[in-house]
């Protein structure tokens, strides 16, 4: 192991079990967990000791295939935004797949609103809130002030540890939107589409793999039948076209994620596709997925990321100019559509895999590199929060737990998406 990976790992590790500890001081039963946590830092290396050094895997990329990429954008090269509202003249949804906690992918969901609503497109579903949530969603963008602390408690409804400054500026942004509209004229919706699972049945990582104790943290339903339920139901049936922002997995439409598919069926659910497939299967080619430059996930590699398509984009990005480093590829047609995905985890389960094949569309806002991470709310876990914050915890319960120990927590999550932008740089 290189000397970088095993600090960034002993790092990881030291500010895992430091939280951990300051868990334990109000209650010292939290050591049971603690004991639980160690042995699966021991059993599972999921800090990557075993791991032989921190790095992306990335193939060379021959100078024939970067011409060809390069000839193709200055041919076809699009804007984003607009990119992304001319999608909405055959397409009734476009997923929007964001790595998660990126800034600059957030604030790009913002940039789009006026064009969306410009092109009759009038929802935006955001899975990062709940579907139960929505007349409180409503009642916030619609207002005559917006409300910072009431968005705020409809990110931590969904999720106690989403607590960013980016996801609650694109709430306001949609409320400055409305406010902007003359009278009669039709607003921006903002639609919930999640549920709340039920963490709380969870007291020790085995119960991950527990398909009794899924059975009952997933009682509303999984995730991904839920977020397209909620869809179907807000946005399709009743006639309308809707951006949905949610985290990539969710979001694939005509790819089978099988991997995913069959870690669900080991816990005994029947339905295993993503929320893209299901509404792919209500409404067709109407539906289309659109990638945000990201990391992969790959978790057979050293640094538990991969370089998007092996990093020929990655590598095409640094030859650009940089009022082109910001475009859309239509992967439709076209050599971007044609690139293989060598390795990470979206090729598991395929023989061979195409860009085109995971999305209908990709988007660069420059190199994962220079992407920033979201900014996390001071005291977003408070004093009148925490017992909530640790009963809807996602993952087994920590007991314990402190204000001081919670927000940490959702910091130090932030210190490892910047670990991984850390490999692109």
């Amino acid at each position: 192991m290189g000397p970088m990976g095993c600090q960034h790992r002993t790092g990881l590790a030291i500010e895992f079990f430091a939280i951990l500890a300051v868990m334990s001081r109000a209650n010292p039963h939290v050591l049971l967990v603690i004991a639980i946590a160690v042995a699966a830092v021991v059993f599972l290396d999921p800090f990557g000791f075993r791991r032989t050094e921190t790095r992306l895997e990335r193939t060379d990329v021959s100078e024939e295939l970067l011409a060809t990429l390069r000839q193709h954008l200055e041919q076809y090269h699009q804007d984003p935004l607009e990119y992304v509202s001319e999608l909405f003249e055959t397409r009734r949804v476009v997923f929007l797949g964001e790595y998660g906690r990126i800034r600059e992918q957030a604030e790009f969901v913002a940039e789009t609103l006026e064009s969306l609503h410009a092109a009759g497109v009038h929802h935006l579903g955001v899975v990062h809130l709940l579907s139960a949530d929505q007349a409180e969603i409503d009642e916030l963008i619609t207002a005559e002030h917006f409300d910072r602390a009431q968005a705020e408690r409809l990110l931590f409804n969904r999720k106690v540890l989403w607590g960013y400054h980016e996801y609650v500026d694109l709430l306001e942004a949609v409320w400055r939107l409305n406010r902007d509209r003359s009278a009669g004229e039709t607003q921006l919706r903002v639609v919930g589409l999640s549920v709340q699972p039920e963490y709380h049945h969870l007291h020790g990582p085995p119960d991950l793999h527990d398909p009794a104790k899924m059975q009952q943290v997933f009682a509303a339903g999984l995730p991904d039948r839920a977020i397209a339920d909620a869809i179907e139901r807000k946005i399709t049936d009743p006639g309308h076209k809707a951006l949905v922002f949610t985290p990539l997995e969710h979001g694939f439409t005509r790819y089978e994620d099988r991997a995913y598919s069959a870690r669900i069926a080991s816990l005994g659910f029947a339905e295993t596709g993503r929320a893209g497939n299901y509404v792919y299967d209500h409404i067709g080619e109407q539906a289309a997925t659109v990638m945000l430059h990201s990391p992969w996930p790959d978790h057979e590699s050293s640094a538990g990321a991969a370089d998007p398509a092996g990093g020929v984009l990655e590598t095409l990005i640094a030859e650009l100019s940089q009022d082109r480093r910001r475009t859309a590829l239509d992967l439709g047609s076209g050599p971007f559509g044609e690139l293989e995905i060598p390795a990470g985890a979206y090729r598991n389960g395929y023989a061979d895999l195409t860009l085109g094949e995971l999305a209908d569309g990709y988007i660069l806002l420059g190199s994962i590199g220079e992407y920033t991470t979201a900014r996390p709310i001071r005291d977003f876990i408070t004093a009148s929060t925490l017992e909530e914050a640790v009963r809807r915890f996602p993952g087994p319960t920590p007991e314990g737990a402190t204000v001081s120990g919670m927000n940490a927590y959702l910091e130090r999550i932030n210190d490892q998406v910047e670990r991984t932008l850390d490999l692109f740089r």
